[in-house]
C-alpha cells in the first residue's frame, strides 16, 4: 500500500492514506496485512511490529531454536534502542522548541517594553520634522512633474498586480478556511465516535464540540499569558522545562538485565501472621543474587505466632539466601515500629524507597494479605484508624501511579496480588497503566499462599527470563511446589496443623488442596482491546432478553461471597457467563461479539490454573449482583461501585449495562437513582402449594416420609428441601439441601439443574428420611446445619458448609467464619474461611489454619414469629468443638431427631436470589 495506490475502506468505500489502520470516516478497523511477514496487524500498529516494514519479501527466521532466540534478542535490542533514540530525539526537539519559544517570548517582551517606553509627544515633533525634511529633499532632487509620473507608473503596476494576485490570494484563503473547517469536523467526528460508546450521538457531538472549543480557548489564553505576562515563571506558574533525568526505556540486554522484587507483606493479624512469615522464609530459600535483588516489608501481629523472638511492628529486609524455614536471617535494613500497612502512604513509601535504594532494570511488586475483589484489601487494625485501615481499589490505583511518578520508572514488569478474590476485570483495569503483567486469584487462596521459593529460584537461576515467563513461574509453582509441602519437616508440621495422620502422601494432600484454588496471569497490554470487544457484547446484550441474562448469571461459575450470604455470590467467572449466554438462541451480532471477546480473553490470560471445585474458572471474574444487592448493598451498591472501580467504569460499559439491566436506564446516564428501580429481570412470582406429607406422623426411630407439592412460576433457579423443628414461637433449621433437577445441564464443566414443568407447573414427589446434620471430632458430635454451597449432579459432588465463629485459644479473638466440607469418602472438613474487616470499610475473606486448642462455635439459624405472625431470621450461638488430634467430619446424626413438631417444606429460589417457602407440619412421636 502506498500513496499512489491508496487503500479503500471496505466499509464505507473512502480512500485511505497509508497511515490509517482505522477508517477516519466510518470508524471501522481496517485489517492490514504486512506484505513482508504476512501477519495481520492490530489496530494500533501503523508499522509491522514483527519486521518493521512493508516489503514483498517473506520474512524468515534462522532455522535452529537457539539462533532464533538470539535473533529475537537482537531484534528486541535494536527496536528498544531505536525507541530510546526516538524518545531522546523527541525530548531534544521539545527542549529546542521550548528554548526557541522562550527566546521569541523574550523578544516580544523587549519589543513591547520599547513600544511602551516611547514618548509620543516628542515622537510627533520628530516625525513632522522628518517629513518636512524628506519633502524638501524630494523637491530638490526630483522635478515636480517627474514625481507625479513616477507615482502614476507605480500605481498602474500595483493595479495590474492586484488584478492578478487577488483571485489567487482569495483562492488560497478559501482553501485554508476549508482545510481548517474539515480538520475541525474530523476532530469533532473522531471525538464523537469515541464518546458515543458512553453517550447518545447528539450528546456526543455536542460534547466533542465543547472539548475542541475548550482546548482552542485554553491554548489561546496560555499563549497570551506567556507572551504578555510581565512577570517571569513563578512557583505557581513555572515555565515548562525538560528534566535531564526524564524517563526513557533502557536498552537492556536480557543476558545482563537486573531485577528488583518487592514483597509488601501485611501479616498484622492472628490468622495470616504465621503463613506470611513462612512466605518470607521461603523467599530466603531462594535469596538475592547479583542480578536479582529481593526486599520485603513485613508487619507482624502482637500475639498469635510467637516464634523468632515474637517481635512485633514492621521491618524491612534485604532478603539473602538461607535454608532455615523457622527464623529470618536476612539483614534488617530498617525497623519502622508499628505502621499502618492498610495505608497507601505506607505502600508508596516502601516501593519508592526500594526502587531508589536498589535500582534495577526490571521491577516486580508482590502484595500479600487479605483481599476482597474490587472493593480492595490489605487490612491493618493497628494502629487504629477511624477511617478504616485498608486500601480500596481506587486508592491502590492512585498509589501505583504515585510510585511510578516518584520513582521515575516506566512500568512494573509484574504486579502480584497474593490475596483472595483479586482476579477480577475491575482490578486488572486498575493495574493496567502501571504493569505489563498481573497475577491474582478469582477465589479464596489457601493460607499457605504462593510458592515463593519456587518462582524466585526460577528467577535467580534464569534472570534473563521475560516478564511473562516470571508470571508463568508463579502459576506453575502454586501449591504443588510450595515448601510447606516439599520440605519434609515443614510438611509434617502442616499435617499436624490440619490434624491429619503423618503418613498422608504429599501428592494426595496437594491434590486435595489444589481442588479448591484458582490463579491466573494476565497480559495487561491486551486489556484495552479486550474492553472494546466486551463493550460490543454489552451493546448487543442491551438489545437481548434480560431474563435470559439473569438466567446466565444464576448458573455461571461463582466464587466466594463476601457480601450477604443469604443472596447468590455476585462474583462470577466472566467467560463462564459468556458461555451461558451463548447456550441460548441469541442474535448473530451477539454471538459474534461473544466469540471475539472469548478469543481476546484467552489471549489475555497467558496462564491459569483451577481446581475441580471450580470447573468454570477461566482466569478473570466480574461483579454481577442480584437486584437486592445492587440497590441495597450500602458500600457495595450502585452508588459506590463506579466510584471505587473508577478506571474500569470509565473504559467499560459494564456499569452502564448493570444500570440498564436493573432500571431500564440508557447507557451514559450515570448512576441510576433508587427511584428508577424496576422489577428485576430474574424475579418470578412463585407460588407453592401446601406440601402433602405422608404419613402425617412418624416415630423417631423410623422417620421416613413422602412429600409432594406443586410449584407455579418461571425463572426457577434452584429448589430446596427444608425441615424445621418447632419450639413454641421459634423454628430451628434442621435440614437444608438441594432437590436435584429432572435433568442436569453441563456448560464447560459447570453443572446446573433443569426442572421439567407440565403446563407451567413443577410437581415435586420426593421420598426421604427426616434427619439432622452435625459435625464430629472423635467421639464428640455437635449439632450443626450443613448448608449446600455449590450444586452437584450427585450429593457427593455438592459442596457444603456450616457457619459459626472461629475462636483463638491464645488471644480470645472471635472471627466470623464458615467451615467447608468435602462430601465424598470420609466427608472431612476441607478448610475454614474467616471474614475480616467491617461492613463500613469492606470485608475480606481469608483461610484460617486451625490450631490445637482453638474452637469452632456453630451458629444455629432460627425463624422467630412475632405477635403479628411475621417471621424473622435470627442467629444464635450453638455447640462448639475443640481442635485436637482428630479431624472434623460432617454427616447425618439420627440421635438429634427428637419427639415433637417438625415442619417440612419446599423452598424455591428465582433467578434474582429471592426464595419462596411453603411448609406442612409433621409429628414425630
Amino acid at each position: 500500500m502506498n500513496k499512489e495506490q491508496p487503500y479503500q475502506c471496505p466499509s464505507c468505500g473512502e480512500l485511505l492514506q497509508e497511515d490509517f489502520n482505522v477508517c477516519p470516516y466510518c470508524g471501522e478497523p481496517v485489517k492490514i496485512t504486512c506484505v513482508k511477514c504476512g501477519r495481520i496487524l492490530a489496530e494500533e500498529y501503523n508499522n509491522c511490529p514483527y519486521c518493521g516494514a512493508k516489503v514483498k519479501k517473506k520474512f524468515n527466521l534462522p532455522g535452529d531454536k537457539n539462533s532464533q532466540t538470539d535473533f529475537h534478542k537482537s531484534v528486541a535490542s535494536i527496536l528498544t534502542g531505536a525507541g530510546a533514540f526516538l524518545l531522546n530525539a523527541g525530548q531534544i526537539i521539545q527542549a529546542i522548541a521550548l528554548k526557541s519559544f522562550d527566546f521569541l517570548k523574550k523578544g516580544f517582551r523587549k519589543a513591547l517594553e520599547w513600544w511602551e517606553s516611547i514618548d509620543w509627544g516628542k515622537s510627533k515633533e520628530f516625525f513632522q520634522a522628518a517629513g518636512n525634511n524628506l519633502a524638501a529633499f524630494a523637491n530638490k532632487v526630483i522635478p515636480p512633474g517627474k514625481l507625479k509620473e513616477i507615482f502614476k507608473t507605480i500605481g498602474g503596476k500595483l493595479a495590474v498586480f492586484s488584478e492578478k494576485a487577488v483571485p489567487w490570494l482569495k483562492l488560497i484563503f478559501e482553501k485554508s478556511i476549508t482545510f481548517i473547517k474539515n480538520l475541525f469536523l474530523r476532530l469533532r467526528d473522531s471525538l464523537a465516535n469515541i464518546l458515543e460508546k458512553k453517550l447518545s450521538p447528539e450528546t456526543a457531538q455536542k460534547t466533542a464540540l465543547g472539548i475542541i472549543a475548550s482546548v482552542c480557548v485554553l491554548c489561546l489564553l496560555t499563549f497570551i499569558s506567556l507572551v504578555f505576562s510581565k512577570s517571569g515563571p513563578t512557583q505557581s506558574n513555572p515555565l515548562i522545562e525538560i528534566s535531564p533525568t526524564a524517563v526513557s526505556l533502557p536498552v537492556v540486554d536480557p543476558a545482563e538485565q537486573k531485577w528488583l522484587v518487592m514483597i509488601y507483606s501485611d501479616a498484622d493479624d492472628d490468622v495470616l501472621e504465621h503463613d506470611l512469615y513462612f512466605d518470607l522464609n521461603e523467599a530466603e530459600s531462594a535469596g538475592s543474587t547479583d542480578r536479582v535483588q529481593i526486599v520485603a516489608q513485613l508487619d507482624r501481629f502482637a500475639g498469635g505466632f510467637s516464634e523468632d523472638g515474637d517481635w512485633t511492628g514492621t521491618r524491612r529486609y534485604f532478603v539473602s539466601q538461607d535454608d532455615d524455614l523457622k527464623v529470618i536471617h536476612s539483614d534488617m535494613v530498617a525497623d519502622l515500629g508499628e505502621v499502618d500497612m492498610g495505608s497507601t502512604d505506607t505502600l508508596i513509601d516502601f516501593a519508592t524507597w526500594a526502587i531508589q535504594t536498589y535500582p534495577a532494570d526490571r521491577y516486580v511488586l508482590i502484595m500479600s494479605d487479605h483481599g476482597s475483589g474490587w472493593t480492595g484489601g490489605w487490612y491493618d487494625d493497628t494502629p487504629e484508624n477511624p477511617s478504616g485501615n485498608f486500601i480500596s481499589l481506587n486508592r491502590l490505583d492512585m498509589a501505583l501511579g504515585e510510585i511510578i511518578a516518584q520513582a521515575g520508572i516506566g512500568k512494573f514488569e509484574v504486579i502480584g496480588l497474593d490475596a483472595c478474590l483479586m482476579g477480577m476485570l475491575e482490578v486488572y483495569n486498575s493495574l493496567e497503566p502501571y504493569a505489563r503483567y498481573a497475577v491474582a486469584s478469582e477465589e479464596v487462596e489457601p493460607a499457605m499462599g504462593w510458592a515463593y521459593d519456587y518462582f524466585l529460584t526460577q528467577l535467580t537461576e534464569h534472570p534473563e527470563m521475560e516478564s511473562a515467563q516470571f508470571a508463568q513461574a508463579i502459576i506453575d509453582g502454586y501449591i504443588q511446589k510450595d515448601l510447606r509441602i516439599q520440605d519434609s519437616a515443614a510438611y509434617q508440621q502442616l499435617l499436624t496443623v490440619y490434624n491429619l495422620p503423618e503418613n498422608v502422601e504429599k501428592e494426595l494432600f496437594s491434590q486435595k488442596m489444589s481442588d479448591r484454588v484458582t490463579l491466573s496471569a494476565v497480559d495487561l497490554a491486551l486489556l484495552p482491546a479486550f474492553n472494546e470487544k466486551f463493550n460490543q457484547v454489552l451493546l448487543a446484550l442491551k438489545e437481548s432478553d434480560q431474563s435470559m441474562v439473569a438466567e446466565a448469571r444464576s448458573y455461571s461459575q461463582a466464587f466466594f461471597n463476601i457480601f450477604d450470604d443469604g443472596l447468590p455470590s455476585p462474583y462470577i467467572d466472566l467467560k463462564s457467563f459468556l458461555n451461558m449466554i451463548a447456550e441460548n438462541n441469541v442474535s448473530d451480532a451477539l454471538m459474534n461479539a461473544i466469540t471475539e471477546t472469548e478469543t481476546a480473553l484467552d489471549e489475555m490470560v497467558v496462564s491459569e490454573v483451577h481446581g475441580s471445585n471450580f470447573p468454570g474458572a477461566s482466569g478473570i471474574s466480574i461483579y454481577f449482583p442480584v437486584s437486592q444487592h445492587y440497590w441495597e448493598g450500602g458500600l457495595y451498591s450502585q452508588e459506590w461501585y463506579p466510584v471505587i472501580t473508577e478506571r474500569f467504569s470509565q473504559s467499560s460499559l459494564w456499569d452502564d449495562y448493570l444500570a440498564y439491566h436493573y432500571s431500564g436506564q440508557d447507557f451514559g446516564q450515570g448512576i441510576p437513582p433508587i427511584e428508577s428501580r424496576t422489577v428485576a429481570p430474574g424475579y418470578s412470582e412463585i407460588t407453592i402449594s401446601k406440601p402433602v406429607i405422608t404419613p402425617g406422623s412418624v416415630t423417631a426411630n423410623n422417620p421416613k416420609i413422602n412429600i409432594q407439592a406443586d410449584i407455579n412460576g418461571d425463572r426457577i433457579a434452584y429448589i430446596y428441601l427444608i425441615s424445621l423443628y418447632r419450639v413454641e414461637n421459634r423454628f430451628l433449621f434442621y435440614q437444608f439441601d438441594y432437590i436435584l433437577g429432572d435433568d442436569n445441564l453441563d456448560v464447560n464443566g459447570v453443572v446446573y439443574p433443569f426442572y421439567r414443568r407440565d403446563d407451567g407447573v413443577k410437581h415435586v414427589d420426593l421420598d426421604f428420611e427426616l434427619s439432622a446434620t452435625g459435625v464430629q471430632s472423635g467421639e464428640t458430635v455437635a449439632f450443626a446445619v450443613i448448608e449446600p454451597e455449590a450444586y452437584g449432579i450427585t450429593p457427593d459432588e455438592t459442596i457444603y458448609s456450616a457457619k459459626g465463629f472461629y475462636i483463638s485459644a491464645e488471644t480470645g479473638q472471635k472471627i466470623s467464619a464458615r467451615m467447608y466440607f468435602y462430601n465424598y469418602g470420609d466427608n472431612e472438613m476441607r478448610n475454614i474461611v474467616g471474614y475480616f474487616g467491617s461492613k463500613e470499610h469492606g470485608i475480606a475473606p481469608s483461610e484460617i489454619t486451625p490450631k490445637k486448642g482453638d474452637q469452632f462455635q456453630f451458629l444455629d439459624t432460627w425463624w422467630v414469629r412475632d405477635e403479628n405472625g411475621n417471621l424473622t431470621d435470627s442467629l444464635y450461638e450453638g455447640n462448639s468443638l475443640t481442635f485436637g488430634d482428630k479431624p472434623f467430619k460432617q454427616g447425618i446424626v439420627s440421635r438429634f431427631i427428637y419427639p415433637g413438631e417438625f415442619y417440612i417444606g419446599i423452598g424455591v429460589e428465582d433467578m434474582d436470589g429471592n426464595t419462596t417457602f411453603s411448609f406442612s407440619p409433621l409429628v414425630v412421636e
